[in-house]
């Protein structure tokens, strides 16, 4: 009788919506191809629909006396490539006709008048060469056929033509239509050199081999190879002609050098002379002498029998090796690789329940947790902080959660576990007294519980059956003790009948209208412990969780105390901490299938959505600047040497050039000189001074050029530099905004929790923060200064459905893992994993250590499946966990260092109420305050709505929503 969903396309059947819904938006993602015709970008059901729908068509219009023909010729061909085998069956089919098929005629050879007819017959003839006369001539046989043409009168006639003047219509035959008619039928393994096979009907139907030869199967071809690579080193010269001239192989030889008369060698079975008895031996052959005289070098027994034979070394020969067993491909199944056998484990896990699995080490502060709670807790915690939106709360860590779910004080002293309850439960049921709860999910919301009767009323409608009022006409003595025997043991035998009741609801119910007071947000006094009442008696309706809820109830309304809102309240602060759990896990569920928290989840998607464009905006610019980048590079290395400098060359030291400056005659002191020779030598200096003036100008405005050039070419360099450096940092922006745009991305990632991958041994990890929400918790929270919301990296142990991986079927299966490994899996359990084992999934441990985050990644082999997708994931995330990891534990070293000394002895002032220091000190989650229902509601969840005054704008939680 339990609820199933089926996929009609596919014949799966599911029993957990979850994984239905996973498979339906997996089938209906645009990523499969139409097999026949090759179009892409198809969902599995447009693809299955119009894959069908094509077949039909292929086989409604290909020719039928050509389905065997090709079926023949495809049927266990080793042609790879689809392609090419269309390609060889077109070509042979090209001008080759089969009775029964319909063609177009060419009647008159002279003239281009074609008629569409039948093939009746088909004559052959043998090629008009012979082959053996000619055997590189391949000319195929000649066909005839007898076709029945229509003239335009509508008689027909029978005419006798060949292929050249025969056709068929391209509406029923052509490439493409041969191509998807060959999708259609056949399929080829997934192996090299893997035949293509016809569907079994079609085997069936035209008497088709079903079986693959020997030498095409996968086991065969990797036979020839090895025979092929056992047969590499053999040579022309490992063998010699025998007696009957035939190839045979050469015993090996000895490796050494041999000086042995051996006898002459027997004659050969051929035409070789042989003495017999009486006949004399001819004489010894001499052989000629060289060009120069000198006998050539003889070759061992060339020109008799050998007088001093070496022996020359050779091969030994192949020792028969078993085979040599084919590469392994990885990855492969985790369990069947190897085991290392290096030392290492996996660090030993930390356990936050009370019972531990066997071998484990029991926390050192005892919570009361049961191991079958922990995973309800962190689904709740994870849920109420990733649709922090829709509950209007703030975020708040594990650490706080766990406390607040275990404080035993009055209930209303801790704002966080009031309004967690209070804040899920108005999900359930609107102002207006409307249940959300989508009924299709959550049917037992939709049903009315019957209201229990009184006792009275109860006999009222079913009485006893009465006995006669009419007394016998005679009453003995026996018949009287026996009735009255009788009167004693009815009142006993009906308390006995009566059910026992455990709780009160019922009455609690008749007079508190849960849902009245959770449509009037009736929560103080009790009220929100009453509606939980409520809640529980309707989710009692589901079979599943009548024993929990039943217990439940049974604490908060029991049977010996009055059953009021009063009651209640007190016994819930004096309930169990896996009864908490149990209770806020029951509505958190009922939540989600609200359609506030769907509504949440499309916008989500459609916010994805339009984030992904704006990311791929950004690389497309980003790659646009790259290649910008990569053109300026080029450009500067191209034109302007590796030694240009950016700035202006250094001044000189101050010298200058004197060639200008007239200097002192020293012949004036000479007066007595001829007047000749001074005006001569006054010419000569005067002719000198003016070349070395022009040199110098010439020097001058050549440097100056120079100078130009190179301080343009610098200005230029100096541009080229600035629009480098420009580039840059439009990549740098780009990439900031990607990685903005993909934190947004993981942050609206809210449909569903991702693990990071599992073991060997099927062991799930996860992050918690990975997806839905900032990675140290909203930054507006109250609480946002301890900088982390779990820090912890969680392993939950193997699923149901992985247990046949970890177990051995039979005694066979485990002697043949033992061959293969050297240990049984229990045996590599306990090696590589340690003592310590989590059996199924309701087992939860944890790792709080960053070194053992590292030691985790060195033990993971990514060889293996699961472990090569859980180490990539693990490494990309690696810095990210250790570092909330670090926050985590400074700031547990800051909450003991506190609680040690005791600080805040006067108590904490809040804005709405005071605690005292025993409290503050014992339990750190009274410092949470829900700041995000102050500003957004003005009031907290438990509080009542104050009057309505102009709308204030509220703010935005997190930056992409």
């Amino acid at each position: 009788d339990a609820q199933v969903w089926m996929i009609k396309a596919t014949g799966e059947i599911f029993t957990e919506y979850d994984k239905y819904a996973n498979r339906l938006d997996f089938y209906r993602k645009k990523q499969f191809t139409n097999q026949i015709t090759g179009q892409g970008n198809l969902s599995f059901f447009d693809a299955l629909e119009a894959e069908d729908e094509d077949a039909r068509e292929i086989r409604s219009i290909f020719p039928g006396p050509l389905r065997y023909q090709v079926c023949r010729k495809v049927h266990h061909s080793t042609i790879p490539r689809l392609e090419e085998l269309v390609t060889r069956v077109h070509a042979d089919l090209k001008d080759d006709y089969y009775p029964g098929e319909h063609v177009i005629a060419q009647i008159d050879e002279n003239a281009d008048k074609r008629q569409p007819g039948i093939i009746r017959d088909k004559i052959t003839f043998s090629p008009s060469v012979d082959i053996r006369s000619h055997p590189t001539l391949h000319q195929p046989p000649l066909s005839r056929y007898f076709v029945t043409v229509q003239n335009d009168e509508g008689q027909s006639n029978d005419m006798l033509l060949d292929s050249k003047r025969l056709s068929r219509d391209r509406r029923t035959y052509s490439r493409s239509i041969l191509r998807s008619f060959i999708r259609n039928i056949a399929h080829s393994e997934n192996y090299k050199g893997a035949p293509w096979q016809v569907k079994p009907e079609l085997v069936i139907e035209f008497r088709l081999p079903r079986e693959v030869p020997y030498h095409l199967t996968a086991q065969g071809i990797a036979e020839a190879k090895r025979n092929v690579m056992k047969n590499e080193n053999t040579t022309f010269f490992n063998y010699y002609r025998g007696p009957g001239n035939e190839l045979q192989r050469q015993p090996p030889q000895t490796v050494a050098f041999q000086q042995t008369m051996f006898p002459p060698p027997a004659p050969a079975a051929t035409g070789v002379f042989r003495p017999g008895p009486g006949v004399p031996a001819p004489p010894p052959f001499q052989p000629p002498l060289g060009p120069n005289g000198t006998p050539p070098v003889p070759i061992n027994g060339q020109y008799g029998p050998p007088q001093h034979q070496i022996t020359i070394p050779s091969r030994p020969p192949p020792s028969h090796a078993p085979p040599r067993p084919a590469p392994i491909k990885y990855p492969i199944e985790d369990l069947l690789i190897q085991p290392k056998r290096n030392g290492l484990q996996r660090p030993a896990l930390k356990f936050l329940s009370d019972d531990v699995p066997e071998g484990a080490e029991p926390p050192a502060e005892q919570l009361g947790i049961e191991m079958k709670s922990v995973g309800d807790l962190l689904f709740i915690w994870q849920t109420l902080n990733v649709h922090a939106e829709v509950f209007i709360l703030d975020s708040f860590t594990v650490d706080d959660f766990i406390e607040a779910l275990g404080y035993h004080g009055d209930a209303t002293n801790c704002e966080l576990l009031v309004e967690m309850h209070c804040a899920v439960l108005k999900q359930l049921v609107d102002e207006k007294g409307h249940i959300k709860v989508l009924s299709d999910l959550a049917s037992e919301f939709s049903q009315d519980i019957e209201p229990e009767e009184d006792d009275a009323e109860e006999d009222a409608k079913s009485p006893t059956p009465a006995r006669s009022e009419t007394p016998p006409a005679r009453r003995t003595r026996a018949s009287l003790s026996k009735l009255q025997a009788q009167e004693l043991t009815e009142p006993e035998l009906e308390k006995q009948a009566a059910p026992e009741k455990s709780n009160r609801a019922s009455e609690l119910l008749a007079q508190f209208d849960w849902i009245d007071h959770l449509a009037r947000r009736s929560f103080l006094d009790g009220g929100w412990q009453s509606v939980l009442v409520g809640a529980l008696r309707q989710a009692s309706l589901n079979p599943r969780r009548k024993e929990v809820c039943e217990k439940i109830l049974a604490h908060l309304v029991p049977s010996d105390l009055n059953p009021d809102p009063e009651t209640v309240a007190l016994q819930y602060n004096t309930l169990d901490i896996n009864f908490r759990v149990a209770i806020l896990g029951i509505i958190t569920q009922y939540a989600t299938f609200t359609d506030a928290v769907r509504t949440y989840m499309a916008n989500c998607n459609i916010n994805m959505t339009a984030i992904r464009n704006q990311k791929m905006e950004q690389q497309k610019k980003r790659k646009e600047y790259q290649a910008d980048l990569a053109q300026l590079e080029q450009k500067r290395k191209m034109d302007y040497p590796a030694t240009l400098s950016v700035s202006p060359p250094a001044d000189t030291n101050g010298d200058v050039s004197m060639s200008g400056v007239t200097e002192p005659d020293t012949n004036a002191e000479h007066e007595g000189e001829d007047e000749e020779g001074a005006r001569r030598l006054r010419r000569a200096n005067s002719r000198k001074r003016k070349h070395e003036d022009e040199a110098t100008r010439k020097e001058r405005e050549r440097k100056e050029k120079e100078e130009a050039e190179r301080a343009k070419q610098r200005n230029a360099y100096r541009e080229l530099l600035k629009k480098i450096d420009k580039t840059n940092e439009a990549i740098k922006n780009c990439e900031a905004e990607i990685k903005k745009y993909d934190e947004e991305l993981r942050e609206n990632q809210c449909q569903q929790l991702r693990c990071l991958g599992k073991d060997r041994f099927c062991n799930t990890y996860w992050w918690l923060e990975r997806w839905g929400m900032p990675l140290g918790g909203l930054p507006t929270s109250s609480t946002a200064e301890y900088g982390y919301v779990n820090g912890r990296l969680w392993v939950q142990g193997p699923d149901p459905l992985d247990k046949p991986l970890l177990e051995h079927d039979t005694l066979e299966d485990e002697r043949d893992y033992k061959a293969l490994t050297g240990m049984s899996k229990n045996e590599r359990r306990n090696a590589e994993e340690g003592s310590v084992h989590l059996t199924d999934s309701t087992q939860w441990g944890y790792i709080d250590n960053p070194e053992d985050v590292q030691k985790i990644h060195e033990w993971l082999d990514d060889r293996g499946h699961r472990e090569l997708k859980l180490k990539k994931e693990l490494g990309v995330w690696q810095d990210s966990i250790i570092e909330y990891m670090v926050n985590w534990k400074n700031h547990l070293s800051e909450v003991q260092a506190q609680k040690t000394v005791g600080e805040d002895t006067t108590g904490i002032q809040t804005r709405k109420k005071t605690y005292t220091d025993n409290d503050s000190s014992r339990y750190w989650c009274l410092k949470w305050e829900n700041t995000y229902a102050l500003e957004e509601l003005e009031h907290l969840h438990s509080q009542q709505p104050p009057p309505k005054t102009k709308a204030k704008n509220s703010r935005t939680k997190k930056g992409a929503r």
